[in-house]
């Protein structure tokens, strides 16, 4: 019901596990944050792609104590995003697979990879989409007989080459891209 606004995630977690590491991070050097600020980052990405404490502490050269307090304030900054992740394992658990917003099916051959899951539906979802605007814009494209082409996907982003005079196609093309399913 809010508005949207811009979050640094790794700081989140950083400063929440500073807290609880028993530092205040208001009298900190912005060095020390900056550079607990980048064990956060990659705490973050491990925590999504399945890395644990011992395997925090062990990749980031930190103690363990740290590594759990970066998981502590992972999971407070975050609390929605580990509901989640554990509704998408308890689903794949009941029914044996899990069904991205286009009705992909992702299923584990491995359950102690049960962290998957929860990131195939993101990624998964984001590529289907991705692929059905491409085609969207195609036909835009095609059927306004306009020289502008799609020339390259590279991951999340669209290269095209415009046609002479056709600048005006940009502000279509972000039209078509922000038209997004609601997933809430």
């Amino acid at each position: 019901g809010q508005p949207w606004k811009p979050t640094d995630v790794h700081l989140a977690t950083t400063l929440r596990a500073l807290r609880i590491m028993g530092h205040d991070p208001e009298k900190m050097d912005p060095k020390l944050i900056k550079w607990w600020r980048k064990k956060g980052k990659q705490f973050n990405f491990m925590r999504n792609y399945g890395g644990g404490d011992a395997k925090a502490a062990e990749t980031l050269e930190i103690a363990i104590e740290q590594a759990r307090a970066l998981n502590r304030g992972y999971t407070e900054a975050f609390p929605l995003v580990v509901t989640y992740q554990n509704a998408v394992i308890k689903r794949a658990r009941e029914v044996g697979f899990v069904r991205n917003l286009y009705g992909r099916r992702y299923y584990l051959a491995d359950w102690t990879k049960h962290y998957k899951l929860a990131n195939y539906l993101i990624q998964g979802s984001c590529a289907d989409m991705l692929k059905m605007k491409m085609l969207e814009i195609y036909r835009f494209l095609k059927d306004n007989g306009l020289k502008t082409k799609m020339i390259l996907c590279v991951h999340d982003e669209l290269q095209l080459a415009l046609g002479e005079g056709e600048e005006w196609v940009i502000f279509e093309i972000k039209r078509i891209m922000e038209n997004t399913p609601e997933v809430m």
